[in-house]
């Protein structure tokens, strides 16, 4: 029988930055639907990730809660205020620039988002 276990992970750029913070019971799907997927514009900024399997999901919830709050990641949208998931990202939009000396592609993305309703804004792919 498999072994069932639940991964909260944690997708760095090539600076050490930090992405986003998510959750999953298969990885490998997971980051399979990030890559296809509207909303996930961090993605082709993944350099490394980092995974930490949990024997329980509740665990593994309550750490990427955690995690989300506390390390804010740039480009995490739900699980916080607004007003901080935005200025995780304009903190690392500004990182970014500073250490490459442009703004990355695609970095208006978040001008581009619609308010959903009882929560916070959830991302839509740039045009």
């Amino acid at each position: 029988m498999t072994e069932r276990f639940t991964v909260v992970y944690r997708a760095y750029d090539r600076f050490n930055l930090l992405l986003y913070v998510g959750i999953t019971g298969n990885f490998v799907v997971r980051l399979s639907s990030h890559a296809e997927g509207s909303g996930s514009e961090w993605v082709g900024y993944v350099d490394w990730i980092e995974i930490k399997r949990y024997a329980t999901r509740a665990e593994a919830l309550a750490a990427e809660a955690t995690a989300i709050l506390d390390e804010d990641p740039a480009f995490n949208i739900r699980g916080r205020p607004r007003e901080q998931s935005e200025q995780a990202f304009r903190d690392w939009l500004h990182r970014h620039s500073a250490l490459t000396g442009h703004n990355p592609p695609g970095a208006g993305w978040w001008q581009d988002t619609e308010e959903v309703i009882g929560g916070p804004r959830e991302c839509e792919a740039a045009a």
